[in-house]
Formats: structure tokens, sequence, C-alpha cells
């Protein structure tokens, strides 16, 4: 059922819809990545579509605050949001192309200081200091932790 007064258009239908995207490079990267998206978007629905690049923290909230429509995250994060919220499912998974094929996978890599050889798998990390952006984050923290 659609509500209308005094015939009006939805909201949506002038002012639009706004896409968060995770951003998991520095913002005018992912503003560089993604404003095609958004422009094809815009074209295909007509509907202008805004985008926005948000952190994880910031992401919440805005989804809380209703100021997003739809948003791109990594998958840990989006279960978070799931657990959270009353969501519909996944509309769709970002796949991207390497070396001639397509894959929708995520990881993570571990890097030490050149001539650590003392370090030569995970095992070797027990009890020493490692620097990530935070446990949230799946490949900065939880895909080489549960590998």
């Amino acid at each position: 059922m659609r509500l209308r007064a005094s015939g009006r258009q939805p909201c949506w239908q002038t002012q639009g819809v706004t896409l968060g995207i995770f951003a998991y490079r520095p913002e005018p990267v992912i503003q560089e990545r993604y404003a095609p998206l958004a422009d094809y978007l815009s074209q295909e629905s007509g509907l202008p579509v805004r985008l926005r690049v948000l952190n994880q923290e910031d992401m919440n909230r805005a989804l809380a605050s209703n100021q997003i429509d739809f948003f791109l995250t990594n998958p840990s994060h989006f279960l978070v949001i799931r657990s959270d919220r009353s969501l519909t499912g996944v509309l769709a998974t970002l796949e991207r192309e390497w070396q001639g094929q397509s894959t929708g996978s995520i990881g993570g890599v571990i890097l030490t200081r050149a001539g650590r050889d003392d370090i030569n798998q995970l095992e070797d990390l027990r009890g020493k200091s490692i620097a990530t952006p935070g446990m949230h984050f799946l490949g900065g923290y939880q895909a080489p932790v549960l590998s």
C-alpha cells in the first residue's frame, strides 16, 4: 500500500536515495570508484542516487537514523547490521576481476618487517604485538585470524 498526501509524489521520488559505501580505502578513492555506479543507478532508475562514504561506526549511525537507503559493506559488517536490524537480505554481491577471473572473495594480508625470520605462520604471532584497524574489520583482522 502506498499513501499519498494531496497528490504529492513520495519523497524518495523527488529527493532520490542514498547509497552508503563502507570506507575500506580513503574517501577520494571510494568516491572515484563508486561514482560511476551511482550515476548508472540514477540513470537506470530515474532517481537521483547520492553516494556517501562512511566508516563502520558512521554507517551504523546512518542506518539507525534512516539516513541511507542502500549500503555496500563487507560480509562480517553486514552480519552485525543484520543482527541489529530487520533486513530483507543481500541484494547483490560485489565481484571483481583479477588476472582475467571474476572473484567475490575477500581476504587479508599479514606483513612483517624485513628481516623478521621468526614470523612465518600465524602461530608465530602468539605473544607478539600486532597492529590492526580493529577486530570488526574483515580484511584487516578477521580473515587473517580465522584462516
